[in-house]
């Protein structure tokens, strides 16, 4: 019975000394009081240290937290600022991300991190310096046959007019293909190819590609009327012929365009190709070359597919027949005017894969001459829809439009069956040619100086002597 006491005792310790002093031990009372304050004073040092253990703790992984970019919101923190940029190759560049597109993107319920990998653990803010986005993470199928493709070879080489995959689908406002605004819905595909490939852009002015006007000639196609005048989905668009990330030189068999494959590439949309030409092409061709067919193109050249050629489909030797005599001749406006076409400046010129019948439209076989029903004036805007629009909002074009004599037209300016590529130093409208071309108007006596009612005067001459016309010219 002795132990109980001191069982109690050492319980009275931890509860205050209250046992303690109930168990008459000699002295209790005070010796309670000393061993529950002692008790006491213990307790409450380790709740202090717990506390200031814990709110060291919390402050050290907040800390953590805000050094290290997990969340979109972090991300933001900086990114949300329309100001915010960097400078590459000595351009300015936005890093600003609307946070509305992004939540709205096929990517907006990642984290930065998930495709900024780098960034996983980095300093918030992170470094300047930051890695290209390896979309193969998620997508490696289309990112190894992209690799393998002309677009990709030229990127692995280092090509700065290389387009990568955001340059096609966007960066931070990805959406779906079916929606209206995705870059490569069907309806924008056209133009997102063109942004690169139509006249005139960096890549063309820089690589050797045996098409032009590319953008112009679809748009006026029959696959271009069809899906912007009619909204059919099923036209052809480039990436269905060209595919999407497997774009491959004609040249190369494994080209969708490849001679080979073009057939099979056409019957993708068109059904029983080769059935239907066993019917309408010639029969001497099969007995040239039994069992081969002529591929699409050798008749409906790319890019350029319009009805007019079913209509129209006049060979040049047939216009040649009469426009090859020296003496054909016709009057305008009491004035002998020769209309022989010189077929030599026809094969230097620009347009030496264009036939007759696409430019003078009307051409009908029968049994008057194919040109009576040719229309009286060439219209140029059937292949460069975009120049006849800028030219009908010029002061040019608007004289033209009210059928003023003194109005220059196109053939004014770039000529008719000897039209050359602006960068050809023959051409009219190359650079240092051009102020010659509008002196033809505008120099002093003209027809053009006559009309200019402003105080300036000897335009042309000035311009020459000026640091401009000097640096151009000489």
């Amino acid at each position: 019975m002795s132990e109980i006491p001191e069982r109690r005792s050492l319980l009275a310790v931890a509860s205050g000394g209250e046992l303690f002093s109930r168990s008459g031990h000699p002295h209790s009372e005070r010796h309670a009081a000393l061993c529950g304050g002692r008790a006491r004073r213990l307790i409450v040092g380790f709740r202090e240290t717990t506390q200031r253990f814990l709110f060291i703790l919390f402050i050290l992984v907040s800390l953590a937290g805000a050094a290290t970019a997990q969340t979109v919101e972090d991300c933001l923190t900086c990114h949300e600022d329309q100001t915010l940029t960097t400078g590459r190759r000595g351009v300015e560049i936005s890093l600003f991300i609307d946070e509305k597109l992004y939540r709205k993107s096929v990517h907006g319920e990642q984290s930065c991190v998930d495709c900024h990998a780098d960034l996983t653990d980095s300093d918030f803010p992170h470094s300047d310096t930051v890695a290209p986005v390896d979309c193969g993470t998620c997508h490696d199928d289309v990112v190894k046959l992209y690799g393998r493709s002309l677009h990709g070879q030229a990127v692995t080489a280092g090509e700065r007019l290389a387009p990568r995959c955001p340059d096609c689908h966007g960066a931070h406002d990805i959406v779906g293909p079916k929606e209206p605004e995705s870059r490569v819905n069907k309806f924008n595909i056209p133009f997102m190819c063109g942004r690169c490939h139509k006249e005139g852009t960096e890549v063309t002015r820089t690589y050797d590609i045996p098409q032009d006007s590319i953008l112009s000639h679809y748009s006026v196609s029959i696959h271009g009327e069809g899906l912007y005048k009619k909204g059919l989905t099923v036209s052809a668009v480039c990436t269905d012929c060209h595919t999407a990330h497997s774009v491959l030189p004609h040249t190369d068999p494994a080209s969708s365009i490849h001679r080979d494959n073009v057939p099979k590439t056409c019957q993708n949309c068109h059904g029983r190709i080769e059935q239907v030409h066993r019917q309408v092409i010639k029969g001497e061709l099969w007995e040239k070359e039994p069992g081969k067919v002529p591929i699409c193109v050798d008749c409906h050249p790319p890019h350029e597919i319009r009805r007019v050629f079913y209509d129209e489909g006049l060979s040049d030797e047939e216009c040649l027949a009469c426009h090859d005599r020296p003496t054909l001749t016709t009057v305008r406006d009491g004035d002998t005017v020769s209309l022989v076409v010189d077929t030599l400046q026809i094969l230097n010129s620009i347009h030496r894969k264009t036939t007759c019948a696409q430019c003078h439209t009307g051409a009908l076989r029968g049994p008057v001459r194919p040109c009576a029903t040719v229309a009286e004036r060439v219209d140029c805007s059937i292949c460069h829809p975009e120049v006849a629009v800028m030219y009908a909002t010029s002061t040019h074009g608007i004289l033209a439009n009210r059928g003023d004599p003194d109005a220059p037209l196109c053939i004014d300016c770039h000529g008719t069956h000897a039209i050359k590529p602006r960068r050809d130093p023959k051409s009219p409208t190359f650079p240092s040619r051009v102020p010659e071309l509008c002196g033809l108007c505008h120099r002093e006596g003209s027809k053009a100086a006559m009309r200019y009612t402003s105080t300036q005067r000897n335009i042309l001459s000035n311009y020459t002597e000026s640091i401009h016309g000097k640096g151009l010219l000489e």
